[in-house]
C-alpha cells in the first residue's frame, strides 16, 4: 500500500514540474474561502426555505439538531420542532415578503429569535421563540 501511495506521489511531481511555475503554485496553493473558520458557521436555524408567494417563506427542509427543531410557542410554553410546508410570516416583529428579508431577519437577530409560523396542517399562525446559534 504504501509503495502505491509513494508512486502516486511520484507521478504527481513528475507531472508538476512539467507545468510552468505559476501553474503549479496556482494549483497548489488556491485559497479556499468557504473553508476559513471565520466564514463559515454554518447554519444559524437549520432551515431550507423558499419565497412564498409574498407571504413568508416555505420551509423546504428542517435539519435535525438545529434551533428550528427546538422552538418554544409563546402562549404555552411548549417546544415544538418545525415542520416543511411551514411557513414562517414574520421574525423580530418584522414581516417577512420574502427569502431575502428571512435571511437578514436570521443574520441580524441576537441570540434568540422571535417568529411568527403559520402550520401546514391547520394554517394556525402561533407566535414562536428559539435560540440561535452563535
Amino acid at each position: 500500500m504504501r509503495e502505491k501511495v509513494r508512486e502516486e506521489q511520484e507521478n504527481r511531481n513528475s507531472k508538476d514540474s512539467s507545468h510552468s511555475g505559476t501553474e503549479a503554485v496556482s494549483e497548489k496553493h488556491t485559497p479556499k474561502v468557504w473553508s476559513l473558520p471565520n466564514q463559515n458557521l454554518g447554519p444559524r436555524f437549520g432551515v431550507v426555505a423558499v419565497d412564498n408567494a409574498g407571504d413568508g417563506v416555505r420551509l423546504i427542509e428542517v435539519w435535525h439538531d438545529y434551533p428550528a427543531t427546538r422552538v418554544k410557542e409563546v402562549s404555552s410554553g411548549r417546544f415544538y420542532a418545525l415542520e416543511q410546508k411551514d411557513v414562517i410570516v414574520s421574525v423580530n416583529d418584522v414581516e417577512i415578503h420574502g427569502i431575502d428579508h428571512f435571511f437578514n431577519a436570521v443574520m441580524g437577530s441576537p441570540g434568540s429569535m422571535e417568529f411568527a409560523v403559520r402550520n401546514w396542517r391547520d394554517g394556525q399562525v402561533n407566535l414562536m421563540t428559539t435560540l440561535l446559534r452563535y
